[in-house]
């Protein structure tokens, strides 16, 4: 991620790397999240001039817990109309999954502390962001660690344009239950 705004075309062109320029995009207000979507068109039109594709750019919404749908929808209309990559982190735990489905657990008390009203918040399930996320040509799902029967299949019908990106050593650290990277590869899932 970029965070300097010195990310450029010419920087890149000194390496011999190939670079993709990803933004992350959080924020549970429109103010928040839309100054991360203006910065992301910014490293896009800086880099507009580069024909050597060195820098490629991606658009990164941070998680359901931190990053409405309706953000989302905007980034998602971003990368199709860049043609950029979209990741997001997504099932990435228990907390979350209990969060979007019924408003309440850990990640709801994590919420509570640094935002007012946390029962206002706009939320919707993983599945509704997966179905925003496979309108692009590309879209990681990072972890995806507790996805339902309904998500996976979602992703198989996508699994051209969408797969997981899976960190054993993370997973382990965290103590998740077994990852279902098996059942994805059988699926013809990239996983």
């Amino acid at each position: 991620t970029a965070r300097d705004g010195n990310l450029s075309a010419s920087s890149a062109l000194r390496s011999t790397a190939s670079v993709i320029a990803a933004v992350e995009v959080r924020g549970l207000s429109e103010e928040r999240w839309s100054e991360a979507c203006r910065y992301f068109e910014s490293v896009v039109a800086e880099n507009s001039m580069d024909r050597s594709h060195v820098v490629r750019h991606a658009i990164a919404p941070h998680a359901p817990y931190s990053t409405p749908l309706e953000a989302v929808k905007v980034c998602v209309g971003m990368a199709k109309a860049t043609r950029s990559l979209i990741s997001m982190h997504i099932a990435e735990s228990t907390e979350e999954c209990e969060w979007l489905e019924h408003g309440r657990g850990p990640m709801r008390d994590l919420l509570s502390s640094f935002v007012d009203h946390v029962d206002e918040l706009p939320r919707a399930s993983i599945l509704d962001y997966l179905v925003e996320l496979a309108k692009c040509d590309r879209s990681l799902i990072v972890h995806g660690n507790y996805l339902s029967d309904s998500e996976i299949r979602l992703l198989e019908k996508h699994s051209q344009t969408m797969a997981v990106v899976y960190c054993p050593r993370t997973h382990v650290h965290f103590g998740h239950d077994e990852h279902p990277w098996r059942k994805l590869k059988s699926l013809g899932i990239q996983v």
